[in-house]
C-alpha cells in the first residue's frame, strides 16, 4: 500500500516537471528584442493589454500590438526575425505540425529566415490568405479587405482564402524573388476604395498646384529670373520644377530596397535633367547639346517609371499623371530645341 501511494506520487511529479519543461521550452520560443514607442502584448485567454518588456517571451497564442509612431522586433531560437509596424495587431500561434503560425490581423509585418529556416516551417496568416514561407526575406501591408504580399529573397507560396475561412488548396500562388502579389477580399470594395482615393488625390493636387506656384516665385528670384517674361524656356523649367517637388515624397515612400535603386535613378535623372535645361537657359554656346542630353535623360525616366509600375508599386492613376507630367514636359523640350535650331540656321 505504501510501495503503491509512492510510486504514484513520484509519476505525478514526474508528470508535472514534464509538463513545466514543456511550458518553458514554449515560451522561449519568440522574444520581444525591440520594443520601441507603445507596444502591448495580450496573454492567452486574456483581455488585458499589458506593456511590452525587452526580452519578455512570448506564448502560444499571445497577441502583441503597436501603437501610432511605435514598432518592435522579435527572434526565436532559429534566428527567425519578426518586425511589426505601427497600429498593428499580431498573434503568435504554435500548432501540433512543427509549424510557427504569424496570424496577422492587421497592420505590417516584415520576416526573415536566414538559410534554410530550420525545422519548423513558417506560415503567415491574414483574413484573405494564407503564406508558406522558409529562407526568406517578406513583408506583408494588411487591412481589412486587401494583403500586399512582398518577396525580397526566396520563394513563398500564397494559398487564398475562401470565405469560410479555409484555403483554396488548389490555388496557390508562387511568388518569386523581386515580386509583388495582391489579394482582395471584395473587389467591389476595393474598386470603390481605389476611386475614393483618386478623388482624394485629385483635391490635394490641385491645393498642391497652388502652393507650387507661389513656391516657383521664389524660385524663379534665386535663378534671377524673375523679370524675365515667361516664356516656352521658363515654363519648361516651371513644370520639371512642379513634377519633381511633387514626385520627390512619392519615391521616398516606396520600399527600402526600391527607394534606394530605382527611386534614386529616378530622382537623379530628373535633376540632371533640370540642370541641362538651366545651363540651357543662360549659355550661347552649346545649348542644343544640352537640349540632346535633356531629352536623353527625360527617355530614360520614361523607363524608370514603367518599371516602378511593373513593381506594382505605383497604381495605374498615378502613373498615367506621371507619364503625362513627363510627355508634357518632352513636347516643350521638342518646341525649345526646334527654336533654337532655327535660330542657328539663320544666324550663318
Amino acid at each position: 500500500m505504501y510501495i503503491s501511494l509512492l510510486n504514484k506520487l513520484v509519476i505525478f511529479s514526474s508528470l508535472f516537471l514534464l509538463a513545466g519543461f514543456s511550458n518553458s521550452e514554449e515560451i522561449e520560443k519568440w522574444r520581444l528584442t525591440l520594443p520601441l514607442g507603445k507596444v502591448f502584448v495580450q496573454e492567452t485567454d486574456s483581455s488585458y493589454w499589458s506593456t511590452g518588456t525587452l526580452n519578455q517571451y512570448l506564448a502560444n497564442n499571445n497577441k502583441i500590438k503597436t501603437e501610432v509612431k511605435s514598432r518592435c522586433e522579435l527572434k526565436n531560437r532559429e534566428k527567425h526575425v519578426l518586425r511589426i509596424g505601427e497600429l498593428s495587431l499580431v498573434e503568435i500561434n504554435y500548432n501540433d505540425q512543427n509549424e510557427n503560425s504569424i496570424h496577422t490581423l492587421k497592420g505590417k509585418i516584415w520576416y526573415n529566415i536566414p538559410g534554410k529556416g530550420g525545422s519548423r516551417k513558417t506560415k503567415i496568416r491574414t483574413p484573405t490568405a494564407v503564406a508558406a514561407i522558409r529562407g526568406t526575406t517578406y513583408s506583408l501591408n494588411l487591412n481589412e479587405n486587401v494583403s500586399d504580399h512582398y518577396v525580397y529573397n526566396g520563394i513563398v507560396n500564397i494559398i487564398p482564402l475562401k470565405e469560410d475561412g479555409l484555403t483554396e488548396e488548389d490555388t496557390t500562388i508562387i511568388v518569386r524573388s523581386g515580386e509583388v502579389v495582391k489579394i482582395v477580399k471584395d473587389f467591389d470594395q476595393y474598386l470603390k476604395e481605389q476611386e475614393r482615393l483618386f478623388l482624394e488625390f485629385k483635391d490635394e493636387y490641385e491645393v498642391f498646384k497652388l502652393k507650387q506656384a507661389a513656391e516657383f516665385e521664389n524660385f524663379l528670384k534665386i535663378l534671377k529670373m524673375k523679370k524675365l517674361e515667361k516664356t516656352d524656356e521658363l515654363l519648361i523649367i516651371q513644370k520639371l520644377y512642379d513634377y519633381l517637388v511633387w514626385v520627390s515624397p512619392i519615391i521616398n515612400r516606396l520600399p527600402r530596397d526600391k527607394k534606394f535603386t530605382i527611386g534614386d535613378r529616378l530622382l537623379n535623372r530628373l535633376y540632371d535633367v533640370l540642370e541641362d535645361l538651366i545651363k540651357a537657359k543662360y549659355r550661347s554656346r552649346k545649348k542644343i547639346e544640352l537640349l540632346e542630353q535633356a531629352n536623353v535623360g527625360l527617355e530614360i525616366t520614361r523607363f524608370y517609371q514603367r518599371l516602378i509600375l511593373s513593381d506594382n508599386l505605383w497604381n495605374r492613376k498615378r502613373y498615367e499623371f506621371a507619364s503625362k507630367s513627363v510627355n508634357d514636359i518632352g513636347r516643350l523640350l521638342g518646341k525649345w530645341a526646334i527654336q533654337v535650331k532655327v535660330r542657328n540656321e539663320k544666324s550663318r
